[in-house]
């Protein structure tokens, strides 16, 4: 083995892991660092998850120990400053009396029990909208569509607009999303589905993009209406 420095050079341990450095390679240890993941994104306070740990040392390693500052940076700054973000939004739409639907995420550990939730998607109007969807998109058509690049969470925006008897265009819905699946699209279509045309009929033509997933979803949920597709 080459050594480096002849000052501060010491003989080989025997277990490299035992270092403060790779202890975390340690199956016990690395055990004792899901665990308080896990306890972390279930938003317990640092005394509660050392109380859950001492419960269940038998099975982690005895000497695993986390400092205060170590056991909040468990979550990055930036998830925290995302979760802030979607609070405080959903905070200023319930303000606001808009109608929200929300799909979330959840995560399992190995007892199928849910550690984490995170918001997939916001679905979103307000019953001015809904008056206006009513009379103008109902039994007629409507125009969807998704915007990039709008906010700092890097969410799509789906938005789906339509024309008043006066010419203006305005926005029947709207839907924050995390990525363009199957899933979105399909809650997307269930809460119009909930929301506007609950009693009222749907819309007959819907104009949207060559988004294979979208149509695929409009297809099955929607089989009276028919798709015209735009570039």
């Amino acid at each position: 083995m080459r050594v480096r420095d002849q000052i501060h050079s010491h003989d080989v341990v025997v277990n490299p892991l035992s270092y403060d450095s790779h202890k975390k390679r340690q199956p016990k240890q690395a055990k004792a660092i899901e665990l308080v993941k896990t306890n972390r994104l279930s938003k317990l306070t640092y005394r509660a998850s050392e109380r859950v740990l001492e419960n269940t040392l038998k099975d982690y390693d005895q000497e695993f120990h986390l400092f205060k500052k170590q056991y909040y940076n468990l979550i990055s700054s930036i998830t925290r400053f995302k979760e802030k973000i979607i609070t405080e939004l959903l905070q200023c739409l319930d303000n606001s009396m808009f109608i929200v639907r929300i799909r979330y995420f959840y995560t399992l550990n190995d007892a199928d029990a849910s550690i984490q939730k995170n918001i997939e998607q916001i679905f979103l109007l307000n019953s001015y909208q809904r008056e206006l969807s009513k009379r103008f998109i109902s039994d007629f058509m409507m125009k969807t569509d998704a915007i990039f690049n709008i906010n700092a969470l890097k969410m799509l925006l789906f938005v789906t607009v339509n024309v008043i008897n006066m010419t203006m265009i305005f926005s029947v819905c709207f839907s924050f999303v995390i990525s363009e699946f199957e899933e979105t699209f399909n809650f997307f279509i269930q809460c119009m589905h909930e929301e506007l045309f609950n009693d009222c009929l749907s819309s007959r033509i819907i104009i949207v993009d060559q988004s294979k997933k979208l149509t695929t979803s409009l297809s099955i949920s929607m089989l009276d209406v028919q798709l015209q597709l735009c570039n």
